[in-house]
Parts: C-alpha cells; sequence; structure tokens
C-alpha cells in the first residue's frame, strides 16, 4: 500500500504540495539551516538542552505506530492521550497535522528532571533525524539547524541516507493518505485512522480488541 501510494504519477502534482507544505511549516520555526550534500558528513552531539523538545514535533500515523508498539498500548490510545490534530492552510492546500503534545514546557514524552526523551527507543524519525531536516525529497541535499549547539562537536558521521528514504517515504505516504480522507470528507481524529487504515498501520478491529485484552490486564492487576 506504501509503495502504491507514492509511485503513482498522477500524484506528482499532490507529492510536490506535501513537501512545499513541509518547506513552509519548517520556515516558520526558528531554525538556523545550513545546506549540505546527502553524501557528506555530519559532527554532531546530543548535548541534552532539552531545545528541540520545547515544542511537541509534527508525526506521521507510522511514528504512532511505533510509540504505540513500544508502549504496548493502542494506536487510538496514543492518539486520544499524546496528540493533537489539527488542520492548517499553507500553499493552497490543507494540511491535516498530527502533533505530539507539549507538557508544562517540553515535548509530552520529555523527562524535565532527567533531560531526556521517555521513548528514545522508538522516538519519531523527525527526532532521530535532529539536526537534520529534510525540505526536497528530490534533493542531494539535506539541511542542517545549526542553532543547535551539539553541532559541531562529537563524532564525525556520515549522513543517515537510509533513515532519510525512510523518512521521505512515510512523510509522503502520510500526507498523501491524509489528503484522501480530508477530501472524502472526514475530519480530525476520524481522518488520522482512515488515513492510518488506507496505509496499513491501523486496524481497527485488531486496535479494538487489543484495547480489550489491555484493559483487562490492567484491571486483573489491581485486584
Amino acid at each position: 500500500m506504501l509503495q502504491t501510494l507514492i509511485s503513482s504519477e498522477s500524484m506528482e502534482a499532490e507529492v510536490e504540495s506535501i513537501w512545499s507544505v513541509a518547506r513552509f511549516l519548517e520556515k516558520t520555526l526558528h531554525y538556523r539551516l545550513v545546506k549540505v550534500p546527502r553524501d557528506g558528513f555530519i559532527e554532531f552531539t546530543c548535548t541534552h538542552c532539552g531545545e528541540c523538545c520545547r515544542e511537541g514535533p509534527i508525526i506521521t500515523v507510522f511514528d504512532v505506530a511505533r510509540i504505540a508498539r513500544g508502549l504496548h498500548t493502542t494506536f487510538t490510545d496514543v492518539i486520544d492521550r499524546y496528540c493533537s490534530v489539527e488542520c492548517v492552510e499553507a500553499r493552497n492546500w490543507v494540511c491535516p497535522i498530527v502533533r505530539l503534545r507539549k507538557g508544562a514546557k517540553y515535548c509530552i514524552f520529555h523527562d524535565d528532571s532527567a533531560m531526556r526523551c521517555r521513548i528514545h527507543d522508538f522516538k519519531p524519525l523527525t527526532c532521530k533525524l535532529y539536526p537534520i531536516k529534510v525540505l526536497d525529497p528530490a534533493s542531494d541535499w539535506i539541511w542542517i539547524d545549526c542553532s543547535c549547539e551539539g553541532v559541531g562537536s562529537g563524532e564525525r558521521v556520515q549522513i543517515p541516507n537510509n533513515l532519510i528514504d525512510q523518512y521521505i517515504a512515510e512523510v509522503t505516504a502520510h500526507y498523501l493518505a491524509l489528503a484522501m480522507m480530508y477530501i472524502l470528507g472526514y475530519r480530525g481524529k476520524e481522518c488520522v485512522l482512515k488515513a492510518a487504515e488506507l496505509i496499513g498501520v491501523y486496524r481497527p478491529g485488531l486496535d479494538s480488541l487489543k484495547s480489550t485484552v489491555l484493559k483487562s490486564l490492567v484491571f486483573s492487576s489491581q485486584h
């Protein structure tokens, strides 16, 4: 289903619209971006300053599915408890956005006392890639956020192109599916669930069954 969504020639204009919106959203944030080749290197070490965690990141249904699996909960539970869904109009395109909620100071999954991510092992791809930003899926260049204090220090490593390719594929499929469901009249959480179902990362029946089993286990453990 993923390949079907992103390979159709009739979708080329929609894909370009998606990434023009992505570029628009990124440029509204306070990044200091420097362009580097994808076959290049980056010197970076995380200082755990928390600056990149001050807002809840924009994520995809793939991220939601991985978080649900990592937390041993359901797709809908992650949406309900940890995410917000909103619509953004940009570049003449209505873009449904899924974002992790913000806590008191940082992302809802940020441990403010330890200054660490509570879901580090299965955090969203955009967080895994940071300070790398992808603004053009067809480009041989990526962007580095040089406002991050960890850039320029630490080990010199190659740009993770496999992860970038995965990110591009997931973002493209995510927004194409959301756009389709939006056109069909779905809004908010329902739009996200229908898009996730179309892509294949969410199945309502299985999610409901898993939710029932989890609730039974929780209930049993409390008595």
